[in-house]
């Protein structure tokens, strides 16, 4: 699993390493792509399809640890240990799907959405989610792998592409095999889906008791539209209902407003409204560079072991 996160941070930070003076990506892979015989050839907008062929063959590489991950998974038992190890997991192969032939990697910052984040940290409950959730991120790579094999150009890039769609199907089948829940059907969302219907709902029940209501005060009293006297069981159903429903309605209409006050906009916004809130200052975004510069430092190799994960 280690190999497998490493792998991963080091296909993604290829230029932020590059810039700085580091050396991750493997000679005996880039050394067959690069026109010039540099590992900065593929930052050069000339060389970008060549870039794209390397980088798939990186993500290929990757790909094949994969089995080793579920494995490993598979043998904890200890649910805290279980989310310790699977959520990194997760977050690598959806960083995976999201970097494979994607030529932001040679010109900024490749990460995947911070409430894309918050998901695969809330649905890693179990071996079923994890399982379902690979199978998720690496269906949308083999249909990313489609369209680059159908794509004119590099007949390198064509085979490749090809070679992880075989390599993805041979994955997914093995972890198929092994089960579990879908993912995305983890308690968090059922939840979120209940409160959907009931906010649906809500509304008609509470025009029902007042409807029922002004009924038994028209029948009680001669005021008309004011509340009965409390004299049978179905009366006091009535008040409970509208009481109940008010208060409902009242506590999560205001939760939108709550959201849109943290800032939240869409995938993201919903990620920053569940969270705990951060402290000013505590993260700063890393500036995308512009460009590589024309004459950067020679890189020096280290170990891939030194390489923080993620």
């Amino acid at each position: 699993m280690g190999r497998f996160l490493q792998k991963t941070n080091i296909i993604r930070d290829y230029l932020e390493d590059y810039v700085d003076g580091r050396a991750f990506w493997p000679k005996e892979i880039w050394g067959l792509y690069a026109p010039t015989g540099e590992l900065g050839d593929f930052a050069k907008p000339p060389n970008r399809e060549a870039a794209l062929c390397c980088l798939n063959h990186m993500v290929l590489d990757a790909l094949a640890l994969v089995p080793h991950c579920i494995a490993y998974l598979e043998q904890v038992t200890d649910g805290s240990v279980f989310r310790f190890c699977a959520i990194p997991q997760v977050m690598a192969i959806a960083t995976l799907q999201h970097v494979f032939d994607n030529e932001q990697v040679f010109t900024g910052v490749c990460k995947i959405r911070r409430g894309l984040s918050a998901k695969l940290l809330r649905s890693a409950t179990d071996m079923g989610a994890v399982r379902a959730i690979f199978t998720d991120f690496l269906q949308k790579l083999a249909w990313k792998a489609a369209l680059v094999a159908r794509r004119d150009g590099d007949a390198r890039n064509t085979a490749l592409a090809e070679r992880v769609m075989e390599t993805v199907d041979v994955v997914a089948a093995g972890i198929a095999s092994g089960g579990g829940s879908g993912y995305g059907e983890n308690s968090g969302d059922r939840i979120a889906e209940l409160t959907t219907q009931l906010n649906k709902v809500a509304p008609v029940v509470f025009v029902g008791a007042m409807a029922y209501l002004r009924k038994r005060a028209g029948e009680r009293q001669s005021g008309g539209g004011h509340l009965p006297k409390i004299t049978e069981l179905g009366d006091v159903i009535a008040v409970a209902i509208a009481i109940a429903v008010t208060v409902y309605l009242l506590a999560f209409s205001a939760m939108p407003l709550a959201m849109v006050s943290n800032g939240g906009d869409g995938e993201d916004g919903a990620a920053a409204a569940a969270s705990a809130p951060k402290t000013v200052g505590a993260e700063k975004k890393k500036p995308v560079r512009r460009a590589v510069r024309s004459k950067s430092p020679a890189p020096r190799s280290r170990s891939a072991a030194t390489k923080k994960t993620l």
